[in-house]
């Protein structure tokens, strides 16, 4: 947290299934470097998609959208 990291703001992304294991390849599109693609193993999906839930909620109940 204390080292400072450029950011892209809602870069393009793209998700396909691997083609050779479970799980799923995410790339994602960086202003300086292009694409760069993720092989992401199922239990990894499972990980990112609950982080990514927590924060999806955290910021929608600071902007009051849940009930």
């Amino acid at each position: 947290r204390t080292h400072q990291y450029v950011i892209d703001i809602d870069p393009c992304w793209h998700t396909e299934k691997h083609p050779l294991h479970d799980g799923a390849v995410l790339f994602l599109r960086h202003s300086g470097l292009g694409w760069a693609g993720f092989a992401l193993p199922t239990e990894s999906l499972a990980r990112l998609h609950h982080a990514l839930t927590q924060q999806l909620e955290a910021s929608l109940e600071v902007h009051g959208m849940l009930n």
